[in-house]
């Protein structure tokens, strides 16, 4: 499994690259990129942003806040 996700980060495969174009949304981003870095929130999110994030299949659907793909956890330790 380690191998197909390393695979699936270094060929940048298109639901990847479809994260990386969501985080440009600052509302994504305000929430998504703390939890794929590991760093604290910079304030605390709005529920409709959650609630946003989570419909866009970015964020688990059930408490609590966290990715709902554990890969996207390993953006931050792959090179570009």
């Amino acid at each position: 499994m380690e191998k197909a996700a390393e695979r699936l980060i270094q060929t940048r495969a298109t639901h990847l690259d479809s994260l990386v174009d969501k985080l440009n949304d600052s509302r994504v981003r305000a929430i998504i990129e703390p939890l794929i870095t590991g760093t604290p929130p910079t304030q605390r999110p709005k529920n409709d942003d959650i609630q946003y994030v989570r419909d866009l299949g970015l964020l688990a659907p059930d408490p609590p806040v966290r990715p709902a793909n554990p890969i996207y956890n390993e953006l931050t330790s792959s090179p570009a």
